[in-house]
Protein backbone atom coordinates (compact mmCIF):
# COMPACT_ATOMS: atom_id res chain seq x y z
CA UNK A 1 0.00 0.00 0.00
CA UNK A 2 1.17 3.53 -0.77
CA UNK A 3 -0.42 6.98 -0.69
CA UNK A 4 2.05 8.08 -3.39
CA UNK A 5 0.51 6.31 -6.39
CA UNK A 6 2.18 3.65 -8.52
CA UNK A 7 5.65 5.16 -8.11
CA UNK A 8 5.25 5.04 -4.36
CA UNK A 9 3.99 1.48 -4.50
CA UNK A 10 7.06 0.57 -6.56
CA UNK A 11 9.27 1.82 -3.74
CA UNK A 12 7.37 -0.41 -1.29
CA UNK A 13 8.11 -3.41 -3.52
CA UNK A 14 11.75 -2.36 -3.83
CA UNK A 15 12.18 -2.19 -0.05
CA UNK A 16 10.72 -5.67 0.31
CA UNK A 17 12.93 -7.17 -2.41
CA UNK A 18 15.99 -5.58 -0.82
CA UNK A 19 14.95 -7.20 2.44
CA UNK A 20 14.72 -10.55 0.64
CA UNK A 21 18.21 -10.07 -0.81
CA UNK A 22 19.69 -9.50 2.65
CA UNK A 23 23.48 -9.68 2.67
CA UNK A 24 23.43 -10.30 -1.08
CA UNK A 25 22.31 -6.73 -1.73
CA UNK A 26 25.61 -5.43 -3.10
CA UNK A 27 26.41 -3.75 -6.43
CA UNK A 28 26.62 -6.33 -9.21
CA UNK A 29 29.68 -6.55 -11.45
CA UNK A 30 29.64 -5.14 -14.98
CA UNK A 31 29.34 -8.17 -17.25
CA UNK A 32 29.87 -9.16 -20.84
CA UNK A 33 27.77 -11.94 -22.40
CA UNK A 34 28.89 -13.64 -25.62
CA UNK A 35 25.50 -14.69 -27.04
CA UNK A 36 24.83 -12.02 -29.65
CA UNK A 37 28.49 -11.94 -30.71
CA UNK A 38 29.04 -15.65 -31.39
CA UNK A 39 25.71 -17.46 -30.84
CA UNK A 40 26.48 -21.22 -30.95
CA UNK A 41 29.89 -20.75 -32.59
CA UNK A 42 31.67 -20.88 -29.24
CA UNK A 43 35.35 -21.77 -29.09
CA UNK A 44 38.28 -20.78 -26.91
CA UNK A 45 39.82 -18.46 -29.50
CA UNK A 46 36.75 -16.34 -30.19
CA UNK A 47 35.77 -16.15 -26.53
CA UNK A 48 39.24 -15.08 -25.42
CA UNK A 49 39.30 -12.40 -28.10
CA UNK A 50 36.03 -11.03 -26.74
CA UNK A 51 37.23 -11.38 -23.16
CA UNK A 52 40.40 -9.43 -23.86
CA UNK A 53 38.48 -6.50 -25.33
CA UNK A 54 35.91 -6.65 -22.53
CA UNK A 55 38.63 -6.48 -19.90
CA UNK A 56 40.13 -3.43 -21.60
CA UNK A 57 36.73 -1.72 -21.44
CA UNK A 58 36.48 -2.28 -17.69
CA UNK A 59 34.12 -5.26 -17.69
CA UNK A 60 34.38 -7.38 -14.53
CA UNK A 61 32.60 -10.69 -15.37
CA UNK A 62 32.74 -12.57 -18.69
CA UNK A 63 29.83 -14.96 -19.37
CA UNK A 64 30.05 -17.67 -22.03
CA UNK A 65 26.53 -18.27 -23.27
CA UNK A 66 24.96 -21.26 -25.05
CA UNK A 67 27.22 -23.46 -27.18
CA UNK A 68 30.03 -24.48 -24.80
CA UNK A 69 29.04 -28.13 -24.17
CA UNK A 70 29.23 -31.39 -26.11
CA UNK A 71 26.90 -31.68 -29.10
CA UNK A 72 25.80 -28.04 -28.96
CA UNK A 73 26.42 -26.63 -32.43
CA UNK A 74 22.80 -25.49 -32.76
CA UNK A 75 19.59 -25.81 -30.73
CA UNK A 76 18.79 -29.37 -31.85
CA UNK A 77 21.17 -31.30 -29.60
CA UNK A 78 23.24 -31.28 -26.44
CA UNK A 79 20.87 -30.05 -23.72
CA UNK A 80 21.23 -32.44 -20.81
CA UNK A 81 24.84 -33.38 -21.57
CA UNK A 82 26.62 -30.70 -19.58
CA UNK A 83 30.23 -31.53 -20.45
CA UNK A 84 32.53 -28.88 -21.96
CA UNK A 85 33.27 -29.69 -25.60
CA UNK A 86 36.95 -30.67 -25.90
CA UNK A 87 36.91 -29.77 -29.61
CA UNK A 88 35.99 -26.18 -28.70
CA UNK A 89 38.42 -25.98 -25.79
CA UNK A 90 41.39 -28.09 -26.97
CA UNK A 91 43.62 -27.06 -24.05
CA UNK A 92 40.92 -27.96 -21.56
CA UNK A 93 38.08 -25.99 -20.01
CA UNK A 94 40.08 -25.30 -16.83
CA UNK A 95 42.89 -23.75 -18.88
CA UNK A 96 40.40 -21.63 -20.84
CA UNK A 97 38.81 -20.32 -17.65
CA UNK A 98 42.26 -19.63 -16.20
CA UNK A 99 43.06 -17.47 -19.24
CA UNK A 100 39.83 -15.51 -18.74
CA UNK A 101 40.64 -15.12 -15.06
CA UNK A 102 44.17 -14.04 -15.99
CA UNK A 103 42.64 -11.03 -17.73
CA UNK A 104 41.27 -9.89 -14.38
CA UNK A 105 37.74 -11.12 -15.15
CA UNK A 106 35.42 -13.35 -13.20
CA UNK A 107 33.97 -16.22 -15.23
CA UNK A 108 30.32 -17.00 -15.88
CA UNK A 109 28.45 -19.73 -17.72
CA UNK A 110 25.03 -20.21 -19.36
CA UNK A 111 22.95 -23.27 -18.41
CA UNK A 112 19.43 -24.51 -19.06
CA UNK A 113 19.35 -27.49 -16.70
CA UNK A 114 15.60 -28.19 -16.69
CA UNK A 115 15.46 -28.89 -20.43
CA UNK A 116 16.70 -31.71 -22.66
CA UNK A 117 17.08 -32.24 -26.39
CA UNK A 118 15.76 -35.47 -27.92
CA UNK A 119 19.24 -35.74 -29.44
CA UNK A 120 21.17 -36.12 -26.20
CA UNK A 121 22.67 -38.89 -24.13
CA UNK A 122 20.47 -37.90 -21.18
CA UNK A 123 17.23 -38.37 -23.13
CA UNK A 124 18.42 -41.64 -24.62
CA UNK A 125 19.08 -42.96 -21.11
CA UNK A 126 16.03 -41.46 -19.38
CA UNK A 127 13.14 -40.80 -21.79
CA UNK A 128 10.73 -41.16 -18.87
CA UNK A 129 12.21 -38.09 -17.14
CA UNK A 130 10.27 -35.60 -19.30
CA UNK A 131 6.68 -34.49 -18.81
CA UNK A 132 4.40 -36.74 -20.82
CA UNK A 133 0.84 -38.02 -21.02
CA UNK A 134 0.28 -41.66 -21.92
CA UNK A 135 -1.03 -41.96 -25.46
CA UNK A 136 -0.07 -38.45 -26.55
CA UNK A 137 2.94 -37.51 -28.69
CA UNK A 138 5.51 -35.23 -27.13
CA UNK A 139 5.59 -31.63 -28.34
CA UNK A 140 9.07 -30.31 -29.05
CA UNK A 141 9.44 -26.56 -28.52
CA UNK A 142 12.76 -25.04 -29.53
CA UNK A 143 13.75 -28.65 -30.26
CA UNK A 144 13.61 -29.55 -26.57
CA UNK A 145 11.49 -31.20 -23.90
CA UNK A 146 11.03 -30.24 -20.27
CA UNK A 147 12.34 -32.40 -17.44
CA UNK A 148 9.89 -33.37 -14.70
CA UNK A 149 11.69 -31.67 -11.84
CA UNK A 150 9.16 -33.03 -9.35
CA UNK A 151 10.75 -36.46 -9.71
CA UNK A 152 13.36 -36.73 -6.93
CA UNK A 153 15.88 -38.40 -9.25
CA UNK A 154 15.51 -35.59 -11.79
CA UNK A 155 15.91 -32.89 -9.15
CA UNK A 156 18.99 -34.66 -7.88
CA UNK A 157 20.43 -34.85 -11.39
CA UNK A 158 19.91 -31.12 -11.95
CA UNK A 159 21.40 -30.21 -8.58
CA UNK A 160 24.39 -32.53 -8.90
CA UNK A 161 25.08 -31.26 -12.43
CA UNK A 162 25.20 -27.61 -11.36
CA UNK A 163 26.95 -28.34 -8.08
CA UNK A 164 29.53 -30.40 -9.96
CA UNK A 165 30.23 -27.60 -12.44
CA UNK A 166 30.63 -25.06 -9.63
CA UNK A 167 32.94 -27.34 -7.64
CA UNK A 168 35.13 -28.33 -10.58
CA UNK A 169 35.47 -25.00 -12.36
CA UNK A 170 36.20 -21.45 -11.23
CA UNK A 171 32.68 -20.15 -11.98
CA UNK A 172 31.44 -16.98 -10.31
CA UNK A 173 28.21 -16.43 -12.29
CA UNK A 174 25.44 -18.67 -13.65
CA UNK A 175 22.92 -17.55 -16.22
CA UNK A 176 20.11 -20.03 -15.54
CA UNK A 177 17.81 -20.08 -18.57
CA UNK A 178 14.40 -21.69 -19.12
CA UNK A 179 13.16 -21.38 -22.69
CA UNK A 180 9.89 -23.27 -23.03
CA UNK A 181 6.50 -23.77 -21.37
CA UNK A 182 5.36 -27.14 -20.14
CA UNK A 183 3.35 -29.29 -22.50
CA UNK A 184 1.88 -32.80 -21.97
CA UNK A 185 1.29 -32.07 -18.26
CA UNK A 186 1.59 -35.58 -16.91
CA UNK A 187 4.00 -38.21 -15.65
CA UNK A 188 4.48 -41.61 -17.23
CA UNK A 189 2.89 -44.35 -15.16
CA UNK A 190 1.45 -41.94 -12.60
CA UNK A 191 -1.43 -43.27 -10.51
CA UNK A 192 -3.92 -40.51 -9.73
CA UNK A 193 -3.71 -36.71 -9.93
CA UNK A 194 -0.42 -34.90 -9.34
CA UNK A 195 0.46 -31.36 -8.37
CA UNK A 196 3.10 -31.05 -11.08
CA UNK A 197 3.40 -27.28 -10.80
CA UNK A 198 3.87 -27.36 -7.06
CA UNK A 199 6.36 -30.23 -7.22
CA UNK A 200 8.40 -28.56 -9.97
CA UNK A 201 8.66 -25.18 -8.26
CA UNK A 202 9.32 -26.72 -4.83
CA UNK A 203 12.21 -28.70 -6.30
CA UNK A 204 13.49 -25.65 -8.18
CA UNK A 205 13.54 -23.56 -5.01
CA UNK A 206 15.22 -26.41 -3.15
CA UNK A 207 18.00 -26.60 -5.73
CA UNK A 208 18.54 -22.84 -5.54
CA UNK A 209 18.65 -23.01 -1.75
CA UNK A 210 21.25 -25.79 -1.74
CA UNK A 211 23.42 -23.99 -4.29
CA UNK A 212 23.12 -20.79 -2.26
CA UNK A 213 24.25 -22.62 0.87
CA UNK A 214 27.21 -24.37 -0.76
CA UNK A 215 28.30 -21.65 -3.21
CA UNK A 216 27.42 -18.35 -1.49
CA UNK A 217 29.73 -16.25 -3.67
CA UNK A 218 28.23 -17.36 -7.01
CA UNK A 219 25.79 -14.90 -8.60
CA UNK A 220 22.76 -16.44 -10.33
CA UNK A 221 20.80 -14.70 -13.07
CA UNK A 222 17.26 -15.99 -13.56
CA UNK A 223 16.17 -16.00 -17.19
CA UNK A 224 13.03 -17.63 -18.56
CA UNK A 225 12.32 -16.86 -22.19
CA UNK A 226 12.96 -13.34 -20.98
CA UNK A 227 11.43 -12.46 -17.61
CA UNK A 228 8.86 -15.20 -17.06
CA UNK A 229 10.28 -16.09 -13.63
CA UNK A 230 10.35 -12.57 -12.25
CA UNK A 231 8.50 -13.28 -9.01
CA UNK A 232 9.07 -12.65 -5.32
CA UNK A 233 10.04 -16.22 -4.50
CA UNK A 234 12.82 -16.02 -7.07
CA UNK A 235 13.77 -12.50 -5.95
CA UNK A 236 14.80 -14.08 -2.65
CA UNK A 237 16.99 -16.63 -4.42
CA UNK A 238 18.27 -15.19 -7.70
CA UNK A 239 20.56 -12.17 -7.72
CA UNK A 240 19.48 -10.74 -11.07
CA UNK A 241 16.55 -11.08 -13.47
CA UNK A 242 16.69 -10.96 -17.25
CA UNK A 243 13.57 -8.91 -18.14
CA UNK A 244 13.32 -9.70 -21.85
CA UNK A 245 15.28 -11.07 -24.79
CA UNK A 246 14.30 -7.87 -26.60
CA UNK A 247 17.24 -5.49 -26.13
CA UNK A 248 16.14 -2.92 -28.73
CA UNK A 249 16.75 0.45 -27.05
CA UNK A 250 13.33 2.01 -27.61
CA UNK A 251 11.54 -1.18 -26.58
CA UNK A 252 13.83 -1.63 -23.57
CA UNK A 253 13.05 1.89 -22.42
CA UNK A 254 9.40 0.85 -22.02
CA UNK A 255 10.27 -2.62 -20.66
CA UNK A 256 12.54 -1.20 -17.98
CA UNK A 257 10.04 1.52 -17.07
CA UNK A 258 7.49 -1.21 -16.43
CA UNK A 259 9.99 -3.47 -14.65
CA UNK A 260 10.94 -0.74 -12.17
CA UNK A 261 7.29 -0.32 -11.20
CA UNK A 262 7.48 -3.71 -9.50
CA UNK A 263 11.14 -4.68 -9.17
CA UNK A 264 14.19 -3.09 -7.60
CA UNK A 265 17.09 -1.98 -9.83
CA UNK A 266 19.54 -4.50 -8.32
CA UNK A 267 17.44 -7.17 -10.10
CA UNK A 268 17.39 -5.45 -13.51
CA UNK A 269 19.90 -6.92 -15.95
CA UNK A 270 20.31 -4.65 -18.97
CA UNK A 271 22.71 -4.95 -21.90
CA UNK A 272 24.19 -2.60 -24.43
CA UNK A 273 23.72 -4.44 -27.72
CA UNK A 274 24.44 -3.57 -31.32
CA UNK A 275 22.20 -0.98 -32.98
CA UNK A 276 20.45 -1.54 -35.16
CA UNK A 277 20.13 -4.93 -33.53
CA UNK A 278 18.13 -8.09 -34.06
CA UNK A 279 14.87 -6.63 -32.71
CA UNK A 280 14.80 -3.01 -33.78
CA UNK A 281 15.99 -1.24 -36.94
CA UNK A 282 15.84 2.14 -35.20
CA UNK A 283 19.42 3.00 -34.25
CA UNK A 284 20.28 4.85 -31.06
CA UNK A 285 23.60 6.34 -30.05
CA UNK A 286 26.05 4.43 -27.90
CA UNK A 287 25.45 7.04 -25.20
CA UNK A 288 21.69 6.37 -25.27
CA UNK A 289 22.25 2.62 -25.03
CA UNK A 290 24.73 2.88 -22.16
CA UNK A 291 22.67 5.30 -20.08
CA UNK A 292 19.68 2.98 -20.65
CA UNK A 293 21.62 -0.07 -19.46
CA UNK A 294 22.95 1.84 -16.44
CA UNK A 295 19.42 1.94 -14.98
CA UNK A 296 20.06 -1.43 -13.33
CA UNK A 297 22.89 -3.95 -13.65
CA UNK A 298 25.06 -2.90 -16.58
CA UNK A 299 26.01 -5.52 -19.15
CA UNK A 300 27.26 -5.63 -22.73
CA UNK A 301 26.00 -8.10 -25.33
CA UNK A 302 27.29 -6.45 -28.52
CA UNK A 303 29.99 -7.87 -30.77
CA UNK A 304 32.68 -5.58 -29.39
CA UNK A 305 35.24 -6.97 -31.84
CA UNK A 306 33.70 -4.67 -34.44
CA UNK A 307 33.59 -1.53 -32.32
CA UNK A 308 35.92 1.23 -33.50
CA UNK A 309 38.66 2.58 -31.20
CA UNK A 310 36.45 5.62 -30.62
CA UNK A 311 33.48 3.46 -29.63
CA UNK A 312 35.62 1.40 -27.27
CA UNK A 313 36.97 4.54 -25.63
CA UNK A 314 33.46 5.92 -25.21
CA UNK A 315 32.27 2.60 -23.76
CA UNK A 316 35.15 2.53 -21.28
CA UNK A 317 34.14 6.02 -20.16
CA UNK A 318 30.54 4.99 -19.57
CA UNK A 319 31.59 1.85 -17.67
CA UNK A 320 33.85 3.94 -15.45
CA UNK A 321 31.00 6.38 -14.85
CA UNK A 322 28.63 3.54 -13.97
CA UNK A 323 31.05 2.22 -11.36
CA UNK A 324 30.91 5.64 -9.72
CA UNK A 325 27.11 5.59 -9.40
CA UNK A 326 26.13 1.92 -9.09
CA UNK A 327 26.13 1.99 -5.28
CA UNK A 328 23.33 4.56 -5.45
CA UNK A 329 21.53 2.72 -8.26
CA UNK A 330 21.65 -0.44 -6.14
CA UNK A 331 20.51 1.05 -2.83
CA UNK A 332 18.81 4.32 -3.80
CA UNK A 333 15.16 5.24 -3.58
CA UNK A 334 13.72 5.13 -7.11
CA UNK A 335 11.60 7.96 -8.54
CA UNK A 336 10.18 7.43 -12.03
CA UNK A 337 9.84 10.72 -13.91
CA UNK A 338 7.52 10.87 -16.91
CA UNK A 339 7.66 7.84 -19.14
CA UNK A 340 8.64 6.45 -22.57
CA UNK A 341 5.46 7.88 -24.10
CA UNK A 342 6.00 11.35 -22.66
CA UNK A 343 8.27 14.30 -23.43
CA UNK A 344 10.27 13.59 -20.29
CA UNK A 345 11.52 10.13 -19.37
CA UNK A 346 13.93 9.71 -16.49
CA UNK A 347 14.74 7.68 -13.41
CA UNK A 348 16.06 9.28 -10.25
CA UNK A 349 17.94 7.35 -7.57
CA UNK A 350 18.38 9.03 -4.19
CA UNK A 351 20.93 7.57 -1.75
CA UNK A 352 19.51 6.28 1.54
CA UNK A 353 21.03 9.21 3.44
CA UNK A 354 19.58 11.69 0.92
CA UNK A 355 22.98 13.24 0.21
CA UNK A 356 23.50 12.02 -3.36
CA UNK A 357 21.18 11.83 -6.34
CA UNK A 358 21.67 10.12 -9.70
CA UNK A 359 19.37 10.93 -12.62
CA UNK A 360 19.32 8.96 -15.88
CA UNK A 361 17.30 10.69 -18.61
CA UNK A 362 16.45 9.95 -22.25
CA UNK A 363 15.03 12.14 -25.00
Amino acid sequence: YSTDGLAGLARVWHRYQRLLAGERLVPRPVLYNSWEATYFAVDAKSQLELAGIAADLGVETFVVDDGWFVGRDDDTAGLGDWTPDPAKFPDGFEAFIAEVRGLGLRFGLWVEPECVNPRSRLYAEHPDWVYQVDGRPLTPIRNQYLLDLGRPEVAEFVHSTLDGLLRRYDIAYLKWDFNRPRTEPGRAGADGPLDLDGAHVTALHGIYDRLRRDHPDVLIESCAGGGARTDLAMAGRADIFWPSDNTAPMDRLAIQHGFLHANAPHLLSSWVTDAPGIFDPRPRSLAFRFVLAMAGVLGIGADIRHWTPQQRAEAAGWISRYKEIREIVTHGEVHLIGGPDQARCAVQYTSPDGRRVVVLAWH
